[in-house]
């Protein structure tokens, strides 16, 4: 979906991926639409001898 030629589903997901960088106005505002931030993933480092496979 797109407004005004924005991407509002990549807008979202940038708003949430840096929400820590957002300034308490900006972040408070963002709450009140029920816009909370993205969970961190971290990342496993697999060994070479790894059965697991990425897709």
């Amino acid at each position: 979906m797109t407004w005004h030629g924005e991407d509002i589903g990549r807008w979202l997901a940038a708003q949430r991926r840096d929400f820590h960088r957002l300034s308490t106005e900006q972040q408070r505002r963002l709450a009140k639409l029920g816009v909370k931030p993205a969970r961190a993933v971290h990342a496993t480092r697999l060994t070479s001898g790894s059965n697991v496979r990425v897709r």
